[in-house]
């Protein structure tokens, strides 16, 4: 949904967790498209460009440095979309993955809710200082519009 502003915006989201859970598996099972953006989405969470200030690290040494976050991705792949729908993005899990899941689970059941609620504006504050922010890249303005002809379900401005 869009504000008065031309923005999309998350009110219209369904206002209960199993009215949410109804309206994802629509989403995922009519929306969720095998395209280059979704794979390219899913690809660079899993393999995270270097931060513009590090592009010195060896690339080993990133992929460990990342590791955490990766696998913290890879976690909320597993819990947010059916498995049916991995191999429309390019993912396929392991039994570590499997096993991992379980223990992130149960690793965030132990944190406390409010230090928790503050992982993901942390992290992307960190981005947003120290990093080249994917929104000013790949999901600039002129990229999306560029990419735009090559999705078969993609609005067409008016």
């Amino acid at each position: 949904m869009e504000s008065s502003s031309g923005r999309r915006s998350a009110w219209h989201l369904p206002p209960t967790y199993p009215e949410f859970e109804a309206y994802w598996d629509t989403v995922v099972t009519t929306v969720l498209t095998d395209n280059p953006q979704a794979r390219q989405i899913v690809e660079m969470a899993l393999h995270p460009p270097k931060f513009a200030r590090l592009q010195w690290v060896p690339d080993p040494i990133w992929t460990f440095l990342t590791l955490p976050v990766t696998q913290l991705i890879r976690a909320g792949i597993m819990m947010g979309v059916p498995d049916s729908t991995y191999p429309l993005l390019g993912f396929e899990p392991t039994r570590l993955d499997k096993v991992q899941l379980v223990a992130h689970k149960a690793l965030w059941r132990s944190i406390p809710r409010p230090l928790a609620k503050r992982f993901a504006p942390t992290y992307f504050a960190l981005r947003r200082k120290y990093g080249t922010p994917l929104w000013r890249t790949e999901f600039s303005r002129d990229t999306l519009a560029a990419n735009r002809a090559t999705c078969p379900h993609a609005p067409v401005a008016s």
